[in-house]
């Protein structure tokens, strides 16, 4: 059994509070007027905007596809100043387009609102894909009903694990209507594979005192899965991963962090 300091558990008290605090708003002394930020996140799955249960999709070598679930966590959301400072926007979220079940819904996506953001000139946003590694130490019974950590069907306690990730759906193998290959891929992390990492996106904004401002972000769950026509997931092959086989989850991790979540601004 591993042997843990006092200092360790002290840091994941510490970060406990914190995180159980309201972050909504962002008191500081030194800056005399804030703005809303507002963050949109809209799913598509290549050129179609992505509608869980209803739409169907085209998908390689003569194959289709429908799903019922995609979702991910974002941890340690900052604003990036032109000043060289950092403003916390979450500690983590979870975007899940499981209730994206329409056209009207999808043209929406989901929004998540930040308020009291300072009134500064901005350089950019960063977020961290997956849960962060001290967050990652916690299980869901840490945190009160309504937080994103808190949902127990999103952590693996073989694992220590939350999922970062969950794709549901089922494949049309041959083109013949039928859907009756059942696809369930959730990825967590693995003791000694880390899957957590930091995307970046430069752009500038200014935000302006009692002003709301967008960033609109696009989620391409083709991306994710079928990044090109040579290098896809095989459902012929493959309808399923619970974090097993490596060639997959990280496939599947390392193409949300990297090809599949952009800015739109």
């Amino acid at each position: 059994m591993q042997t843990r300091s006092i200092f360790h558990y002290l840091s994941l008290f510490l970060a406990l509070t914190f995180f159980s605090a309201d972050c909504g708003r962002f008191e500081d002394d030194t800056v005399e007027s804030y703005g809303k930020v507002q963050l949109n996140f809209k799913g598509v799955f290549g050129a179609d905007p992505l509608v869980m249960l209803a739409d169907t999709y085209d998908y390689e070598e003569g194959m289709k596809v429908r799903f019922q679930l995609f979702q991910f966590y974002l941890s340690n959301i900052n604003l990036l100043a032109k000043d060289g400072t950092k403003i916390s926007l979450s500690p983590v979220t979870l975007v899940n387009f499981e209730q994206i079940q329409s056209g009207d819904a999808a043209a929406k996506g989901l929004e998540f609102s930040f308020e009291g953001v300072p009134a500064l000139e901005y350089t950019g946003i960063e977020m961290g894909v997956g849960v962060a590694p001290l967050l990652n130490e916690f299980q869901p019974a840490d945190f009160k009903v309504g937080h994103p950590l808190a949902i127990a069907s999103n952590y693996w306690s073989g694992l220590s694990s939350y999922i970062f990730t969950k794709i549901e759906g089922n494949a049309d193998l041959n083109g013949d209507g039928n859907f009756t290959e059942k696809l369930t891929f959730h990825i967590g992390e693995k003791e000694g594979v880390p899957m957590y990492e930091d995307i970046h996106f430069d752009t500038n904004f200014r935000i302006e005192t009692d002003q709301t401002i967008t960033l609109p972000f696009q989620v391409d769950l083709k991306q994710v899965i079928s990044p090109s026509a040579n290098s896809f997931l095989d459902f012929r092959t493959v309808s399923q991963d619970h974090t097993n086989q490596e060639s997959i989850y990280s496939f599947i991790i390392g193409n949300l962090k990297k090809n599949a979540i952009s800015l739109k601004l």
